[in-house]
């Protein structure tokens, strides 16, 4: 009888004791890394700033209302950011009141001080103004984010295929938590910059790890849910967020400290976790996977006995390679694999779209009407409803159709936007939140495709290739939102129509809901049709009797 990967999964119980303490810690990764992810909503926003102008209370023009005196000092297209130069040139009352009556308000410059609020102050965006002609570079500190993630994922996947999960985690955890206190500790903005990208090497890297780990000791039908709470964790985290942590701590440097603290306990459960038993098998280590299978079976209070003993040794020799695809780096080997290449490809886009329109829409809290606490909390909690929505539709619907439909549904969500944005900010906000509740179902569920479609022996490089595409999308979604500057919703309508795109492109995949997972190169270029005409059955796999073909993973 040919064995796979999940019978062994059975023998131990599957989501029992040490399987469900292990996903509950690693979840903690998710919420840290949201939160992480979006603390430039509360340190970098658009802030009210006026020109401070010395002689604003002067006699005659001490009894002006705050209006009167902006039409007379501030030029009506420029008014935060240039001042009539009539204002800063009198050197008395005199001169002040001859400029005027010569009609001297006709040239302007930009502002050298300004007046800001006593809580705007406290954000990053003061300290190194950004405003005004500045104004971009609160977008590049985004885009900076994700470029970092971007280098951070080149190698991670590729080293975390050959050195295993763990110690990857580990690592790009470290650099997240230390990147967080120099970040706090920054004095100029290009040391807030180069904070900035080690911040995002190390959220980016960690995130595809942590769920890698989770899905692969989980049989198929598990994943899912494994999936979805990772995706409920990242919307805590967010409202967490909101509430209390930037509400109580006003100054960025104080939340960025926040932040450094609350991820040391995060790395501390990166270290307690255990390798991957998949990976380790797949690998051919078998003395660690056997005595990581001891540890399961101690914990989950199952008899490790010689049947488990040879049915590991019996996959783990399956699993041996060919010498074929051993030759090169893995990420050629992905592209020289017939029918894999073209998913990659497609899961790319598919990647680019969602990121894009799931940090542009959860991004857009600080810009859409009302508090921004209060839109950041929503945005985070909306993420539970559509996680159980999510779990629900996907085994109605499967992974295909659920992704294809909530990406059109989004894209009709952020469309009207463009119509109605100017005017009616009540509706403007429950679209906004339903597009984001349909992106979210999205984004919790695109991981566990493609982790369904990439083989074991390069998946940690698959997920790679796809995080390394969706962070290139990222880092211009920052810009994206600055298309506020020329047309309000115009962000709203691009996010509208990737998602639309994508929702169609989505369809030229396979589905992959409770199929086996492939483990090499040979098993992926065929799961479309292995897995579709002999699943692995649960039932059989429970009792023992299933005996699935060679290609079953």
């Amino acid at each position: 009888m040919q064995l796979s990967f999940e019978h062994v999964l059975y023998d131990l119980k599957p989501l029992s004791r040490f399987q469900f303490t292990r996903v509950l810690l690693l979840n903690l990764v998710a919420l840290y890394s949201s939160i992480h992810a979006y603390t430039t909503i509360f340190t970098l926003p658009a802030i009210d700033q006026t020109c401070f102008v010395a002689d604003r209370y002067l006699a005659p023009y001490d009894e002006l209302s705050e209006k009167e005196w902006r039409l007379l000092a501030y030029p009506s297209h420029d008014s935060a950011c240039s001042v009539y130069d009539f204002l800063t040139t009198a050197e008395n009352e005199e001169d002040l009141s001859n400029n005027v009556s010569n009609n001297g308000n006709t040239s302007y410059s930009k502002c050298d001080r300004y007046i800001i609020s006593e809580d705007d102050g406290l954000t990053a965006t003061a300290d190194f103004e950004l405003f005004c002609g500045d104004a971009q570079w609160r977008s590049t500190a985004n885009s900076v984010f994700f470029i970092g993630g971007l280098a951070g994922t080149v190698l991670s996947g590729q080293l975390a295929d050959v050195l295993g999960r763990k110690p990857v985690l580990i690592v790009t955890q470290t650099v997240a938590v230390l990147a967080a206190l120099c970040t706090a500790l920054s004095r100029s903005y290009l040391s807030f910059l180069v904070c900035r990208f080690f911040s995002g090497i190390g959220y980016n890297a960690a995130y595809p790890i942590a769920i890698t780990l989770m899905c692969e000791m989980m049989v198929p039908s598990h994943t899912t849910l494994i999936g979805m709470g990772y995706e409920v964790f990242t919307g805590i985290g967010l409202a967490l967020l909101g509430f209390p942590i930037s509400f109580f701590l006003q100054s960025w440097r104080a939340l960025q400290i926040a932040v450094f603290f609350i991820g040391l306990p995060v790395l501390g459960v990166c270290c307690v976790c255990s390798e991957s038993l998949r990976w380790l098998l797949v690998t051919q280590r078998l003395r660690r996977a056997e005595k990581l299978t001891r540890k399961i079976s101690y914990v989950n209070q199952v008899m490790f006995d010689k049947a488990i003993r040879d049915k590991l040794h019996h996959i783990a020799s399956e699993k041996k390679e060919d010498p074929s695809e051993k030759q090169g780096l893995l990420i050629v080997q992905i592209f020289r694999t017939p029918n894999l290449r073209g998913r990659i490809v497609i899961l790319s886009y598919i990647w680019i779209c969602s990121a894009m329109v799931y940090f542009g829409l959860s991004l857009s809290a600080a810009a859409m009407p009302g508090s921004s606490h209060v839109n950041a909390v929503i945005s985070g909690l909306v993420v539970i409803p559509a996680m159980s929505l999510g779990y629900f539709l996907n085994s109605k619907l499967g992974r295909k159709r659920l992704l294809s439909g909530f990406f059109i549904l989004s894209g009709f969500g952020c469309v009207p936007i463009s119509l109605i944005y100017s005017y009616e900010g009540f509706y403007t906000q429950i679209l906004a939140h339903f597009s984001k509740f349909c992106i979210t179902i999205v984004y919790g569920t695109i991981v566990l495709y493609s982790l369904e479609i990439i083989p074991t022996c390069a998946r940690g490089t698959g997920i790679s290739i796809c995080v390394i595409t969706s962070r290139l999308g990222s880092a211009f979604t920052p810009y994206i939102l600055a298309l506020n500057q020329v047309w309000q919703p115009l962000g709203f309508l691009v996010y509208g129509l990737l998602s639309i795109s994508a929702g169609f492109v989505i369809l030229l995949l396979p589905e992959t809901y409770k199929k086996p997972m492939p483990d090499s190169f040979r098993e992926a270029a065929g799961i479309q049709i292995v897995a579709e005409l002999n699943p692995v059955k649960e039932d059989d796999l429970v009792d023992g009797k299933s005996e699935p073909s060679a290609t079953d993973a």
